[in-house]
């Protein structure tokens, strides 16, 4: 497999699926009480210390789920990926599919859901544990 192939699979992955990341970290900081981020400047806050030490806190919760979000899309891609010649379970899972081969597509789908388990726990975790030792 060239490397331009390589790039492009990539590009899918990063295009399609940062998108959802963004959106929920907007969603999180757009959710903060205006009442708060106008304390904030009354104190004498510039926009950028609103942002650090207000917004940012505020929104702390759904962050994470944008970052469990993107691990899950990231994952649903791999199907969609093999349908332009990603190996690996997705692969599996569309041969699966085409010859109806209900045990292998089943157990490649297992496989992808503990992955996605799997990652999204050990990356929450790692969030929970770093928000802990402060």
């Amino acid at each position: 497999m060239e490397l331009s192939q390589k790039l492009g699979k990539t590009a899918l992955f990063i295009i399609h699926d940062l998108e959802e990341a963004i959106r929920l970290a907007t969603l999180g900081l757009t959710g903060v009480a205006e009442d708060v981020k106008e304390a904030a400047r009354a104190y004498g806050a510039t926009e950028w210390h609103v942002l650090r030490g207000v917004e940012l806190p505020l929104a702390r919760a759904s962050i994470p789920a944008g970052i469990n979000q993107t691990i899950l899309m990231c994952l649903s891609m791999v199907v969609i990926a093999s349908l332009i010649g990603a190996q690996g379970l997705g692969s599996v899972v569309l041969t699966s599919l085409q010859y109806a081969a209900k045990g292998q597509g089943l157990l490649a789908g297992i496989a992808i859901l503990l992955c996605a388990i799997l990652l999204c726990a050990m990356v929450i975790d790692r969030i929970v544990q770093g928000s802990f030792r402060k």
